[in-house]
């Protein structure tokens, strides 16, 4: 936002207090095509020694990679092997999973 500090505070706050209620670790912006941008607020991630799993909210995906598409559905994930989806929320949102 374009405000001075102290008048972007209560936003500011606004936002935190709004993440913590869904347990977001972090937010990304990245700038896209024209004037889109992506956010990803993530919830979970954990690893070690280059594998791990994380579990995201992510707005404007540009190419979104649903369970269907690779064959499998939320409620049968492959148990082995990398792992990674898009699967549709509403309005723009996705909920992303990724697991190597």
């Amino acid at each position: 936002m374009n405000l001075p500090k102290q008048e972007n505070e209560p936003t500011i706050q606004y936002l935190d207090e709004r993440l913590s209620k869904i347990g977001a670790t972090s937010i990304k912006f990245k700038k896209g095509e024209n004037v889109n941008c992506t956010l990803k607020i993530q919830l979970h991630i954990a690893g070690f020694a280059g594998s791990g799993v994380s579990f995201d909210y992510k707005y404007n995906v540009k190419n979104p990679n649903s369970p269907r598409e690779q064959g499998f559905t939320l409620e049968h994930l492959p148990e082995k092997g990398p792992v990674q989806f898009d699967e549709v929320l509403a309005n723009g949102w996705y909920l992303s999973f990724y697991r190597n």
